[in-house]
């Protein structure tokens, strides 16, 4: 059943604190916990995670990306959002 509402690709960029080293058991707890839409590196010793996400709007991509690297539990505090 469709509301009418569809969803549409955002990408957006997530810089993150409390991440030093992106090794395998940090890798695979973030991809655990949803996020495999994303392409990671390090720059300056900060995290940045380019997401490409599905949403019904940026905000709700946004904030589905936060929600998922919070569940990876992992140390991760998103400091910005780039577009």
């Amino acid at each position: 059943m469709s509301n009418g509402h569809s969803e549409s690709e955002y990408d957006f960029t997530l810089v993150v604190d409390g991440i030093v080293e992106l090794n395998d058991d940090v890798l695979n707890a973030l991809f655990e916990a949803g996020c495999d839409d994303v392409t990671f590196s390090m720059r300056s010793g900060r995290l940045f995670a380019a997401f490409s996400r599905m949403g019904l709007s940026m905000m709700q991509a946004v904030r589905n990306a936060i929600g998922d690297l919070k569940k990876a539990n992992v140390g991760a505090a998103v400091l910005r959002i780039e577009r």
